[in-house]
């Protein structure tokens, strides 16, 4: 069965380039956009492959696409929603979904795959941040592997963690630099892109 995949945003810039990753995967892939752009040609010219034009904000309109392609192809397998994000943009949240043509075993807050997606093949280098690592779903993730999921997150490629429970943090992350789990290059990476951010933000001179 084909795996299949809808893309917001999908018709130019990262959108696009997400497009042109899950076909290389095999999916059929639909680009969802506030309009063509000038790139149906293009998305046409790529491979299996539809497009369809829609406000992500209206969420009448995205039940009514996802519904569509449920009915085409019988499931839809991922939801990309890259809507919104920009080349240029100073940073971007990854959220606890599980990408399973990327990483079909770590959500892609704690993915190394997906971060290299974002970084070698999408060539982003802004800020990476997490969303909140008290959810509910890395709650079970951290009880399955039994790791420190902020660690697993710098591991990651995470420039920037939401948390609640920094004192347990914190030291772990401490720790894992000690050992050599995480690399002190790549906190510095992580600390220029942040102070870079807070400089262009106004926020230190």
């Amino acid at each position: 069965m084909t795996k299949t995949a809808l893309v917001t945003g999908g018709t130019s810039g990262i959108g696009l380039t997400t497009v042109k990753k899950f076909l290389n995967e095999g999916f059929a892939v639909t680009a969802l956009s506030f309009n063509d752009g000038g790139h149906t040609t293009e998305l046409q010219a790529l491979g299996d492959n539809t497009f369809k034009e829609g406000d992500v904000t209206d969420a009448k309109r995205v039940a009514e696409i996802i519904a569509q392609l449920v009915d085409q192809y019988g499931q839809l397998d991922v939801v990309a929603n890259v809507a919104g994000i920009k080349a240029g943009a100073d940073s971007v949240l990854v959220s606890h979904i599980t990408m399973t043509a990327v990483d079909p075993n770590a959500p892609a807050s704690l993915s190394k795959p997906v971060h290299q997606l974002l970084r070698r093949d999408l060539h982003f280098k802004g800020v990476i941040i997490t969303d909140d690592l008290a959810m509910d779903a890395i709650k079970e993730y951290d009880k399955q592997t039994n790791q420190n999921v902020a660690v697993l997150a710098v591991e990651a490629g995470n420039d920037m963690l939401l948390t609640n429970d920094y004192r347990t943090d914190i030291p772990a992350i401490k720790q894992a630099v000690a050992n050599g789990t995480i690399s002190v290059h790549q906190l510095n990476q992580s600390v220029t892109r942040i102070l870079r951010l807070k400089a262009k933000s106004g926020l230190i001179k």
